[in-house]
Formats: C-alpha cells, structure tokens, sequence
C-alpha cells in the first residue's frame, strides 16, 4: 500500500502543468538572453558573460548566436550560472532617468554660470530678477534646468538600456529504485 500512494503521488508530480510563473520566463528560440558564467580555475572573469539570441537548448548544452560571431557559440549547462531573457529596451525609463540627470546637470550648470557671470548694474528698465549674485544663480539654475530637462530625457530614451529577468532554474528530478523504496534526486 505504501508503495503505491509513493508512485500515485510522483505520477500527480509529473502530470502537473507548470506553473505560469515558471513558464513566463521560459526562452524560445529566437530569444536574447545573457549568460552568466560560473568561474574558472585560473581563468580570467572578462569572457564571464555570454550575450546573444537563444538558437536552442537542451538538457546539457545552450547554443547562442552573437552578433560577432559568424558560428553558433555552444555553452555547456553545468557552466551557466544565471541565465536571464531581455524583455526589451526602456525608453520611458531611460527617458525619465535621462531627463532627471540632464535637469541636476544643467541646474547645477547654469547656477554656476549665474554666478561666475555676475556683474553688478542699476537695473533701469524690466528687471525679472533683482541685482545680486544670487538672483543671477537662480536664474541660471532655472534656465539651465529648463534646457536640461528635455535634453537629458531624448539623450536618455535613444540609449536607453535592456530590461533584463532572470530565468528561474528548472530542476532535474530522477526517480530509481532503490533498496526497500525509491530514490528521487532533483538537480538545479
């Protein structure tokens, strides 16, 4: 009787469906992915990652392509470390970020400016700040912004970068028999 509730509950293990977590980050071919490497004995950590698109995948080795390589670049599983799939690139993200960095630098720049260019005179006329070394720094500091802004959003969202996730590992599981039962091993 025990012997056969064990198998009745490895057979429900096997015939479940993956879960779609699990099944999400998943690679097909034709996907980009980025490999990490597990480090080598004496060797260097420059070549540690792997970047190009999935051309297949079984159960010991990852084939990529990479854009400078002609050939097929074959990479043993027991190798990878992490694997994650490139989800695409952020261009609001790098944008927001970009506009953020370009409006502290041309704040900072243009209060700089304000007040390395102070020269002190009656203001006779329109005056839209009074005459001081700070009321040049401010208006610097604001019209410096105001070109920064959208400066550092369009440099920010044409280089914007991958979104990369990370690719859970999917685990081996081995089923033998053994003295008086069964023995189950899962490999990662």
């Amino acid at each position: 009787m025990k012997r056969t509730a064990i198998l009745l509950a490895i057979a429900l293990v096997a015939a479940a469906p993956p879960l779609a977590a699990q099944d999400a980050a998943t690679p097909t071919p034709g996907t980009r992915v980025r490999l990490y490497l597990q480090p080598t004995k004496g060797g260097s950590h420059s070549s540690s990652k792997r970047v190009g698109t999935l051309v297949r995948w079984n159960a010991d080795t990852v084939v990529l392509s990479t854009s400078g390589a002609a050939a097929e670049t074959p990479v043993p599983r027991a190798a990878i470390d992490r694997m994650d799939v490139s989800r695409g690139r952020t261009r609001l993200r790098g944008g927001l970020k970009g506009a953020a960095i370009g409006g502290v630098i041309g704040i900072a720049t243009g209060a700089i400016l304000g007040a390395v260019t102070y020269e002190e005179n009656d203001c006779v006329q329109i005056c839209v700040v009074g005459d001081s070394r700070g009321g040049d720094t401010a208006l610097g500091g604001v019209v410096g912004g105001i070109l920064g802004i959208p400066i550092g959003g369009i440099v920010g969202a044409l280089n914007a970068g991958e979104r990369w996730e990370r690719v859970p590992p999917h685990p081996r599981v081995s089923i033998m028999p053994a003295r008086g039962g069964l023995r189950v091993a899962v490999r990662f």
